[in-house]
């Protein structure tokens, strides 16, 4: 009799674990055929589309100040579309509740770049059909040109691969690269010695530098941190870390201002550091990619174009060139000449004096320039 009571037990206890694992197994065979469903619906749309956006435009790079007209027509009359809506880079900037849509879009005020415009539909099964079209947006802006007159050179250090550059306190800061090689420096601009030096990690490649009240930043190229250290000691205080490559870093004073090595810029909380907002920098012909060192000057960052003469001037605000300076040639001015240097790169502004210095990779000479405006 026991044993017949066990049995019954065992067999019960078995067949609700059955039960169970079957009901399990029919939840998940219903969310399964739930998402598969869901699948077939979006693979239906791609292949039958429910609306189509378009605009009045042949062509998707625009001149900043150009009105666009944005149109939305529903395709398939057979779905009910609660509402719909415009936006651009994700912000809604009209909606409708009936199609056809038309919105003139006014890029005045927009920035350049490549600037995502979108329709948003709501269906009435309270899913969404969405499209997207990319314009180019060039500036509106005509970039002076600009060339350059020695008013005096300095000695520089043939062994410092300037990757960054700065002026304060009467004295120059300077940020140098290549693994086993990578430094963080104070020189004396008269003499060009080096008054105070802290050396990286020798697997480490140094990039810019700026100062921001007490402390400096430092980048580095691919190793995607950068280190802040007391600015009179020189003494390590934390790291931080970024998801690009480290070249250029400046500061308006509020944020941190950081270039990769493309021809986009970030902002970074000097406190968090972390990124707080981003500009494209784009003449009126296109984007202006390599940008390397960078100072900011009098509302204006200057930037070294990587492997070449130019330092290119752009709006932080609003990424728009605003002028070339060429500075072809100007090594060879110096009092001394090398043949074993690497490119122009380094730039420093004494606020002060209204001084401008710019030197390169292993130059002989640091020099203070004057600009001087082209008419052509």
């Amino acid at each position: 009799m026991k044993i017949f009571i066990a049995l019954k037990k065992s067999t019960y206890f078995f067949l609700l674990v059955i039960t169970l694992l079957g009901g399990a197994n029919s939840c998940s065979d219903t969310a399964k055929k739930e998402e598969k469903k869901a699948k077939k619906i979006e693979k239906k749309r791609a292949r039958d589309p429910i609306t189509k956006l378009s605009s009045n435009k042949e062509k998707n790079t625009l001149v900043i100040g150009e009105s666009i007209e944005i149109s939305v027509a529903q395709l398939d009359t057979t779905i009910r579309i609660d509402s719909i809506a415009i936006a651009v880079d994700g912000i809604k900037l009209k909606s409708s509740t009936t199609l056809p849509f038309n919105y003139e879009w006014n890029t005045k005020d927009a920035l350049p770049g490549k600037r995502n415009v979108s329709s948003i539909s709501y269906l009435e099964d309270g899913t969404r059909d969405s499209k997207r079209v990319t314009f180019e947006l060039l500036s509106d802006i005509t970039p002076k040109k600009y060339t350059y007159e020695v008013v005096r050179d300095y000695p520089h250090d043939r062994e410092a691969y300037t990757q960054g550059l700065l002026y304060e306190d009467g004295f120059l800061y300077e940020g140098t690269g290549r693994k086993k090689s990578s430094s963080l420096r104070k020189v004396d601009l008269q003499t060009g010695k080096i008054v105070q030096a802290h050396n990286l990690n020798p697997d480490l490649f140094g990039e810019g530098i700026t100062t921001f009240k007490d402390e400096i930043f430092q980048l580095t190229w691919q190793s995607q941190e950068g280190f802040v250290y007391d600015k009179k000691t020189f003494a390590f205080k934390r790291k931080f870390n970024y998801p690009t490559e480290g070249w250029g870093l400046t500061t308006d004073g509020e944020f941190l201002i950081m270039s990769d090595g493309s021809h986009v810029i970030y902002f970074l909380d000097p406190v968090g550091l972390t990124e707080v907002k981003r500009i494209e920098v784009y003449g009126d012909k296109g984007p202006f990619s390599n940008l390397n060192e960078l100072e900011y000057i009098n509302g204006e960052v200057y930037a070294n174009s990587y492997q070449t003469d130019i330092i290119v001037k752009f709006d932080p605000k609003t990424g728009k060139v605003s002028g070339f300076v060429d500075l072809k040639g100007l090594l060879e001015k110096g009092s001394i000449r090398s043949n074993n240097v690497d490119v122009l790169n380094g730039i420093a502004y004494d606020k002060e004096n209204d001084r401008l210095f710019v030197t390169g990779k292993w130059w002989p000479r640091l020099f203070e320039i004057r600009l001087k405006e082209l008419n052509n």
